[in-house]
């Protein structure tokens, strides 16, 4: 562990300010394959399935591949019109590990999605 105090000169003398506590977690530091278990001079190859909620066939593609532990991690985007789909499957599953995918714009001429607001609204 490691305290931080901050301490105000006033006139003449130093008082106690604040403090600040910080609890190093092990292998804070370390490269992230020497964290999962793995030596430092080992390659990982981290398999995500991105794009979520795009469409139909990319989430039955992805779904069947968490669910067989091809991959272990995917990415939702939130304003495309499957998500309904991923979060049922998110719903079902607790322990499936689904982050976001940040999408603000719709980048194809023929396939559009409404702004991320609205979408939200």
């Amino acid at each position: 562990m490691r305290y931080t105090l901050t301490f105000v000169k006033t006139g003449r003398e130093w008082k106690a300010a604040a403090y600040h506590t910080t609890v190093f977690t092990p292998g804070v530091g370390q490269p992230l394959q020497v964290r999962l278990g793995y030596p430092r001079d080992a390659k990982l190859l981290i398999l995500n399935a991105d794009d979520l909620a795009v469409s139909h066939s990319e989430d039955v593609a992805s779904f069947a591949a968490l669910d067989q532990k091809l991959i272990t991690s995917a990415t939702v985007m939130v304003p495309c019109p499957w998500f309904t789909e991923v979060a049922s499957y998110a719903k079902a599953r607790p322990d499936a590990d689904l982050g976001l995918h940040l999408t603000f714009t719709s980048e194809w001429q023929g396939y559009r999605w409404d702004r991320l607001l609205r979408a939200l609204w």
